[in-house]
């Protein structure tokens, strides 16, 4: 019998690539049921041997909730969201910034510069943001966004700051 409170992901992460993950490490993990759904987790451990047939080093992620529709050997996809600066942080270890994941397509240029627009009080209103890329469609945005913002993904292109919107 499985035991769900413990459940978490088993990645394959390629040995060119494990160096830049880190126990601690935030990370962001997408079912194949719930594609459009991203659960929020963290490196739990990096186990130490590499697989040398696939050049790959087993990564266990942890869920930070647990949600009834995970299940146990379900289809996965995981990303690493990158580090920020360590901000005093003790010895060994490194601070890592939370970040908000969005539609790349939600990412427009402004005046030389990347920014996003949510939707306050009926309004679209612009902010700068630095998003990292993220595997496949998504982007990492540490700043600028708050979780549960509703950031516009697809709107003409005549939308601008303070502009009148219905969400639909």
């Amino acid at each position: 019998m499985a035991n769900l409170a413990t459940l978490e992901v088993e990645a394959d992460v390629n040995e060119g690539y494990v160096s830049r993950v880190h126990e601690g490490m935030r990370a962001e993990i997408t079912l194949d049921a719930y594609p459009d759904e991203r659960f929020p987790g963290h490196v739990r451990q990096i186990v130490p041997t590499a697989d040398r047939q696939k050049a790959t080093v087993l990564v266990k992620v942890a869920f930070d909730r647990l949600d009834a529709r995970v299940l146990p050997e379900m289809g996965i996809k995981t990303s690493f969201l990158a580090d920020s600066p360590a901000t005093g942080s003790a010895a060994g270890t490194t601070a890592v910034a939370a970040a908000v994941a969005i539609p790349k397509r939600a990412v427009r240029e402004a005046d030389g510069r990347a920014v996003v627009y949510v939707v306050e009080g009926g309004r679209a209103v612009m902010r700068g943001v630095s998003p990292r890329p993220l595997a496949g469609d998504r982007v990492a945005v540490s700043a600028g966004l708050a979780p549960g913002e509703l950031v516009i993904v697809e709107a003409p292109s005549t939308l601008g700051d303070k502009s009148r919107v219905r969400v639909k």
